[in-house]
């Protein structure tokens, strides 16, 4: 976690300043119309401009971590102590599905698996949480997260198949109740959450099948959960916008790689790679959400055989920073997500095929 991305959090500062994460008990009443939602609670809305927290506009400025990548509880609060202190107010991470049900049926998350202890160490460092646990999430973890006894049943993955619906049920029931009691409406520090990942990405047919997606929408609404649903699209193509019908979202949101991952020429920058439409692409796709970038490039993962993670520190570096970062906020990104700020490690077969052990990712 280096401080390539002072620039950006100097200018965040001042929202993520005088942050308290307070409760409120409230009952809630779920509905899918797109005009109520606000409706589920009043703790986190928003409009075409931004979130409003308690009533208050607020420039999200996050980065990613992942907790199963640092399986050390008592090292979460130096983590977020030192985020908070570079001016970021948020933090988003991934719940590895294989990790907490090895077996079907048998979910556990506790031990170093528990995200107890995450969502108290944020809590204390004035961080708010968005939570994304997929159940795909791709990450670069083994099969995007999913168990290998997945490959046992017979539809296909990512579909309104039965048999794939009914193998996520047990797992999207537990985290999200897990998920839900941490919730800002419930004294926690969650004030979004991303069913999915990266769904315009998959390869199945018919694309998008919008009754998978809402079929994850409902379980995490049945699970209890209460805040905006926002989307991380794999390519800003609008799937799942507000307005797109079954399946949408609250909140649309896409990730962005403009370098690309080659750690191999760190000096150098495509030409044409620098987005002069952002604004354009956003009013055109979800013009009455905030402008959100789920994943903005805050390094590369390194492949077998790689040029290392100080390579790919050096292609994120100040300079990037400095003209890519910014040029978001010229656009008006509001929800700004950056792509390490903690890399971690892969322990065991935790990590995908084409990475090593460290997911450091130049962060």
């Amino acid at each position: 976690m280096k401080l390539s991305h002072a620039l950006l959090a100097t200018l965040a500062a001042p929202v993520a300043q005088g942050l308290t994460l307070g409760s409120r008990n409230q009952q809630y009443s779920i509905t899918r119309e797109p005009a109520k939602r606000e409706r589920l609670q009043d703790l986190i809305t928003w409009d075409d401009k931004s979130l409003f927290i308690r009533g208050e506009r607020a420039l999200m400025f996050s980065g990613e971590f992942h907790p199963f990548r640092l399986p050390v509880p008592s090292l979460y609060p130096d983590i977020f102590q030192k985020i908070r202190a570079m001016g970021f107010n948020m933090v988003s991470f991934y719940v590895d599905w294989a990790l907490v049900e090895g077996k079907p049926g048998k979910f556990r998350a506790d031990g170093i698996f528990s995200l107890e202890p995450f969502f108290k160490a944020a809590t204390e460092a004035g961080i708010y949480l968005l939570a994304r646990p997929g159940p795909y999430i791709n990450a670069e973890v083994s099969g995007g997260g999913y168990p290998g006894w997945l490959q046992r049943i017979k539809g296909i993955l990512r579909t309104d198949a039965p048999d794939y619906l009914k193998a996520t049920d047990n797992y999207m029931a537990n985290i999200g109740a897990i998920i839900a009691k941490a919730q800002i409406t419930n004294g926690g520090p969650i004030i979004l959450f991303q069913p999915e990942n990266e769904y315009s990405g998959a390869s199945v047919s018919p694309f998008p099948n919008k009754k998978y997606m809402q079929y994850v929408i409902d379980q995490a609404r049945k699970a209890g959960i209460v805040v905006p649903l926002i989307d991380n699209d794999s390519y800003p193509g609008g799937t799942g916008a507000p307005g797109t019908g079954e399946g949408e979202v609250d909140i649309y949101g896409f990730d962005s790689y403009p370098l690309g991952f080659d750690c191999a020429r760190p000096d150098v920058w495509p030409a044409g790679n620098l987005p002069t439409n952002l604004h354009k692409t956003h009013m055109r796709l979800s013009p009455s959400t905030p402008f959100s970038i789920v994943e903005f490039q805050g390094g590369s993962y390194d492949p077998f055989g790689g040029y290392g993670y100080d390579q790919c520190y050096k292609l994120v570096n100040h300079e990037f920073s400095r003209v890519f970062d910014k040029n978001n906020l010229a656009a008006g990104v509001n929800i700004f997500n950056i792509y390490m700020i903690f890399g971690g490690t892969n322990w065991g077969n935790l990590g995908h095929p084409n990475g090593y052990t460290s997911y450091d990712y130049g962060a």
